[in-house]
Order: structure tokens, then sequence, then C-alpha cells
């Protein structure tokens, strides 16, 4: 009976034995699983922050090209007043010019009647 008891025992530590280790495993696999939702909280929460990152990167990039154009445009006014500036600037140069020389050709010919009046007087007066 001792015997028959001792076996029992046995056959009960075993059971024990068996079942403990099925619990660490359980409780392996629960550790398990929540690192697995632990890693994809982390890997969502990433995904998201990288997607908002690249929509903010994507809206900036709009916002470069859109300043770009902008800048390219006032450029292009820019050179077009400068065109028009340097045109009006030879235009008055043409005109000064013309008004020197039409202001000469006047001087020149108040000399040249104020020389004829004053032959002209100098022959009254010796007449």
């Amino acid at each position: 009976m001792m015997r028959a008891r001792s076996h029992l025992l046995g056959e009960e530590e075993g059971d024990s034995y068996l079942a403990s280790l099925s619990d660490l495993m359980v409780g392996m696999l629960f550790i398990f699983i929540i690192m697995l939702m632990a890693f994809a909280l982390t890997y969502r929460s990433a995904h998201s922050d990288l997607q908002e990152q690249l929509q903010k990167s994507k809206e900036a990039e709009r916002r470069t090209e859109s300043q770009a154009e902008e800048a390219e445009q006032s450029k292009k006014k820019a050179e077009e007043a400068k065109k028009t500036a340097e045109e009006a600037r030879k235009k008055a140069e043409e005109e000064l010019n013309k008004a020197r020389t039409l202001s000469m050709q006047r001087d020149e010919e108040r000399k040249q009647l104020k020389s004829r009046s004053k032959k002209l007087l100098s022959r009254k007066n010796r007449m």
C-alpha cells in the first residue's frame, strides 16, 4: 500500500509539474501577446506620425512651388519694368538731345539776327 501510495504521489507530482509548466507557458504567451500589442500600438503611432509629417512635407513643397512661381512672375515683371524704364530713358535722352539741338539752333539764329540788326542799325545811323 505504501508503494501504491508513493506511486500515486509520483503521478500527482508529475501532474503538478505539467500543470506548473503549462501555467508558465500560458504566462509567457500572455507576455508575448502584450509585447506584440505594445509593438503594434507603437507601430501604428509611428505610422500616423510619419503620415502627418509626409502631409506637412507635401504642403510645404506646394507652398515652396507656389512661392517659386510668384518669384518667377515678379522677376518677369521686374524685367519688363526695367525694359520699359530703359526705353523711357532712351526716349528722354533723345528728346533732351533734340531740345539741346533746337536751343543751339535758336541761339545761333539769335546771334545772326543780332548781328544783322546791328549791321542794319549801323547803316541806318550812317545814312
